[in-house]
């Protein structure tokens, strides 16, 4: 049943009533029904996981373009809206025309490295509040002291792997702007 404001209602024995904030046509077949449910039920305060990446973009910064490739593979299969960007200088363009929902920053780059390019974006008002996860290799703790002294939101170590970095997306996303900040080490 639709509601107002594009909320659904669907009613099933055994699953009770449940609500999906999704702003589109439900987005899941019969086949994948039951998860998107099980979805919405455990989330029903803070929308449906699935639904709320669907509307959600990534700018990837990297200059590596095998790992910028499989960054946004992985990504766009999650749902997700994906921007990229090999160089500083591109990154701070896109980040303030697209005004993206969290920046995946790797911090060796050729122009501005990404501590010059986080600090930047800190400075910018569509950018400042935007959550950004440092992603590098080195990743001892001066390092990621620096990260994080930049304007740096998360920190991840390459090489990433995708439930780890799916994890720190979605927990950043997820959380309150004024509550964001750097993870425990």
């Amino acid at each position: 049943m639709n509601l107002v404001g594009g909320l659904r209602l669907h009613a099933e024995e055994r699953f009770g009533s449940l609500f999906c904030p999704c702003s589109n046509e439900w987005p899941h077949t019969i086949l994948e029904g039951r998860r998107h449910r099980l979805c919405c039920f455990s989330t029903v305060l803070l929308g449906c996981a699935t639904c709320l990446c669907m509307r959600k973009k990534i700018l990837v910064v990297d200059d590596n373009k095998h790992l910028l490739g499989l960054l946004r593979l992985n990504l766009k299969g999650q749902g997700f809206s994906i921007a990229t960007a090999a160089n500083g200088i591109d990154a701070i363009q896109k980040a303030v025309s697209l005004a993206p929902d969290l920046i995946l920053l790797d911090l060796l780059l050729p122009g501005l490295d990404g501590f010059a390019v986080c600090e930047t974006l800190r400075k910018h008002p569509i950018t400042a509040s935007t959550p950004i996860i440092i992603m590098s290799g080195m990743s001892g703790e001066f390092t990621r002291y620096a990260g994080f002294e930049s304007g740096g939101t998360d920190f991840i170590a390459k090489p990433v792997t995708p439930k780890a970095l799916l994890s720190k997306i979605k927990n950043l996303l997820h959380a309150r702007p004024e509550t964001a900040g750097p993870a425990p080490a």
